[in-house]
């Protein structure tokens, strides 16, 4: 089978490596999905990988899912029976080897649940704003102790329609967020609880460190929950000179990373993600780290 490559983390950010892939998958996203507390033999290794749908005039968009089970060595094809054609899949994330929760967007964001490792899906939840005159725009499957959070986004229906820049020089989205909890493995779900009104460029979901915290970056600020999306609180960050955190990526072990644009770029041009920033003390601190080059 002829290979590509991409570019993913591990050992905690200090190291960048390439991960093999079907040549056919050269435009995807690469979505870790595993949790190390499911299955600690195999959950390093275990990756979905998305192809990137694209639109062309007169053919339906097609999910397209592999899964690997040796971090790269070999992948395998899913059925994805059931996931929707025109709604590309953003993500998925596993509660054990065979239960997974895939996001998917489009005009209406939505969750879908496998319990079979990717082969079969069905809907587990719908994303509907709960305010008047705006429109859902992303949900996300999050994981914590005991119960899961679906977070949920909604823009100004007018804002919408324009179509604001999903990152750059525009002052971005008025964004306001939600919660909704399940504690039957994502069967259900309970009504919406507000969190932060944001106005941001960035639509990333919060991360969860490793004592249960919700994590939300919007700008140079960090919001923070401890009582699963019920309240918030926001304190200021320090971030290296030019450069702006657009999205808190991921906690792992006892580190927090985002992502960051650069401020370099003179105002007229697009301003593009293109740094990764690494927190050691809970996310008052942040730190470049150095991404490779080249092909």
């Amino acid at each position: 089978m002829a290979t590509t490559s991409q570019w993913f983390a591990q050992a905690g950010g200090n190291l960048i490596a390439r991960l093999w892939t079907p040549q056919d998958m050269r435009v995807i996203l690469m979505k870790a999905t595993y949790t190390p507390d499911v299955d600690a033999a195999t959950a390093s290794d275990r990756l979905i990988a998305a192809q990137l749908s694209r639109f062309v005039a007169g053919q339906p968009l097609e999910n397209k899912l592999w899964r690997t089970d040796d971090g790269g060595g070999s992948w395998r094809r899913l059925t994805a029976a059931g996931l929707p054609g025109g709604a590309p899949v953003l993500g998925v994330r596993w509660l054990d080897p065979l239960r997974g929760l895939a996001a998917t967007s489009g005009p209406a964001p939505a969750l879908y649940l496998t319990e079979d490792g990717g082969e079969t899906w069905r809907s587990s939840l719908t994303a509907v704003s709960p305010l008047p005159a705006t429109r859902s725009l992303l949900v996300w499957p999050l994981r914590l102790p005991g119960h899961l959070l679906a977070w949920l986004t909604a823009i100004p229906q007018e804002q919408a329609r324009a179509g604001s820049a999903f990152a750059g020089s525009s002052p971005g989205f008025d964004l306001s967020t939600f919660v909704e909890t399940s504690v039957d493995g994502g069967a259900t779900w309970g009504p919406p609880i507000a969190g932060p009104h944001l106005r941001t460029a960035s639509l990333g979901p919060p991360a969860v460190d490793p004592a249960g915290r919700l994590l939300l970056l919007d700008g140079r600020r960090l919001w923070v929950s401890v009582d699963g999306g019920g309240t918030w609180t926001a304190r200021v960050i320090q971030v290296p000179a030019g450069e702006t955190p657009d999205s808190l990526l991921e906690a792992v072990g006892g580190a927090l990373f985002a992502s960051a644009v650069s401020d370099t770029p003179p105002a007229a041009e697009p301003r593009l993600v293109d740094r990764l920033l690494r927190s050691t003390d809970g996310g008052v601190h942040w730190e470049s780290v150095p991404l490779p080059s080249g092909s």
